[in-house]
């Protein structure tokens, strides 16, 4: 039986760590994760056992496609985009505003990513947020502009995306209500997702880019 050389060994067992090292942070958020721990067993009992069969064409495959996967959600994590909901109600507009931590870090060279996902961190920046937001996000009724008002934010860790919620009191529905949408605007990539409900019913979808 031929035997891997110590070099070729070495360069599998550092692939693996990398690979196992992306999994970490991301398996708690994956529905559907790989299976790295049955990998690193057989990779183990293979290298215990010197075999050039260390990786068969089976596990060479699962790693490599387990490392594209997670590189890609990681990936995805720092996508220039947001999603933005807007239901029109007869006392006012309730608008959710999603999109990842690093987007609004981008928007408020203060804070940091890392903070706007922690509870206590983002407790801080509220206002902060309301401020930047109420600036981008900007709504009237028969030409009469409403006031924001902060409801909620969620980090939401797994998704390293913050979601805030926003109210917009009205004392009727106006006969024409204008929506002024520039969120991020100040990187030209970004894309923002935009609904319109009344009730339940869907209105207007769209997109906003930034900068336009």
């Amino acid at each position: 039986m031929a035997h891997l050389r110590r070099w070729q060994i070495e360069s599998w067992i550092r692939y693996a760590a990398v690979v196992w090292l992306c999994g970490i942070s991301l398996l708690a958020a994956t529905p559907q994760p790989p299976d790295l721990d049955s990998l690193g067993k057989e990779l183990v009992a293979a290298v215990q056992q010197g075999d050039v069969r260390l990786m068969s064409i089976r596990s060479s495959m699962a790693l490599l496609g387990a490392f594209l996967f997670l590189t890609t959600r990681l990936a995805a994590h720092d996508l220039p985009l947001s999603y933005v909901d807007l239901r029109i109600n007869s006392d006012g507009i309730e608008a959710t505003i999603e999109a990842s931590a690093k987007n609004f870090a981008r928007e408020l060279p203060s804070v940091g990513e890392t903070a706007l996902l922690d509870r206590s961190g983002v407790d801080l920046e509220k206002a902060h947020l309301l401020v930047h937001i109420a600036s981008a996000l900007m709504i009237a009724s028969d030409g009469e502009r409403l006031e924001p008002q902060l409801r909620g934010v969620e980090p939401l860790p797994g998704k390293r995306d913050l979601r805030v919620q926003i109210r917009f009191p009205l004392n009727r529905v106006g006969n024409t209500i204008n929506v002024h949408c520039e969120l991020f605007a100040t990187d030209p990539r970004h894309k923002t997702f935009l609904n319109i409900y009344q009730g339940d019913t869907l209105k207007y979808q769209g997109q906003r880019h930034g900068g336009h």
